[in-house]
């Protein structure tokens, strides 16, 4: 019985006796009112085995296909005793299904089924070994898995204020690493590094987001049942606005003020009584 390095650890796991080979050119039936929502889920497990083990799945939403063909069934039933978000697996020496009430669940079993063809307990060699057939030796472990979230929002938050702001590409690649994970809102926190179109010299040389990059990010998010969350600070950690001539009236202490762990210079909040600070604040929207 493999021990399957699985995150987050499935509520119900139950390991069976066989296997199923992972052959190529085999089928992805999309069983659902709606297929073509599930076809980014569909195409995430099919770059999974193009590029690691050099299969091609291709991906079909006809169940009229004969059975002997198709390896996985990605099958939504509105009605299945399944939580919001949940999902069974079920590996099987003729092929594997996975079943959800809606296509966020589907999209998590694809997940765990892909961290169970990535890990190495699996019985998984790469198509770079000395197999004479690469995929002779492709198999899975047999067994159930039966899941779902404890809570709706999974929720990440992420400082692009310090150091380096991280481009677009990292952020994609943190996305699809967050929603392997099942992680399903992501917090974006901004002091001075989004580019508001009325507020440049507050980011001026600080490599900022801009408004177009989020969008991006928020239609890269959606694919993969990620809420992208922006979260501007809006009271203090202000200092590189309150510096600027323009906004330094606004600040409760321009000159600096006392901490317990000594005295910090320059201004750092806003003065929360003053109704401008009010209309800055809403000027970010």
């Amino acid at each position: 019985m493999p021990d399957l390095p699985l995150l987050p650890v499935p509520r119900h796991l139950v390991m069976r006796d066989g296997t199923f080979a992972l052959c190529d050119h085999r089928l992805i039936l999309l069983d659902s009112a709606t297929p073509h929502a599930l076809r980014f889920a569909a195409a995430r497990l099919q770059h999974t085995l193009r590029e690691q083990f050099g299969l091609t799945w291709q991906v079909v939403a006809s169940t009229a296909t004969p059975r002997d063909q198709i390896a996985l069934t990605l099958r939504v039933a509105t009605d299945a005793p399944i939580r919001a978000q949940g999902y069974e697996l079920d590996i099987a020496p003729d092929g594997t299904t996975i079943i959800a009430r809606d296509n966020k669940g589907i999209f998590y079993g694809i997940c765990t089924l892909i961290q169970i063809i990535q890990s190495p307990t699996s019985n998984l060699q790469s198509p770079t070994s000395n197999l004479q057939s690469p995929t002779s030796n492709l198999q899975l472990p047999c067994l159930h898995i039966s899941d779902y979230p404890d809570f709706p929002a999974r929720g990440i938050m992420l400082d692009i204020s310090r150091d380096k702001v991280p481009t677009l590409e990292t952020l994609r690649e943190l996305v699809d690493l967050l929603a392997g994970r099942k992680i399903n809102q992501l917090q974006l926190y901004t002091e001075h590094t989004f580019a508001y179109r009325n507020h440049p010299e507050v980011w001026a040389n600080a490599s900022p987001m801009t408004g177009e990059e989020i969008l991006d990010l928020d239609a890269y998010c959606r694919e993969r049942h990620i809420e992208l969350v922006p979260n501007q600070n809006s009271f203090g950690h202000l200092a590189r606005w309150l510096t600027h001539p323009r906004y330094l009236p606004l600040a409760e202490a321009p000159d600096g003020f006392n901490t317990p762990w000594g005295y910090r210079e320059g201004p750092f909040s806003l003065c929360p009584i003053d109704p401008r600070s009010i209309e800055l604040i809403r000027s970010f929207m």
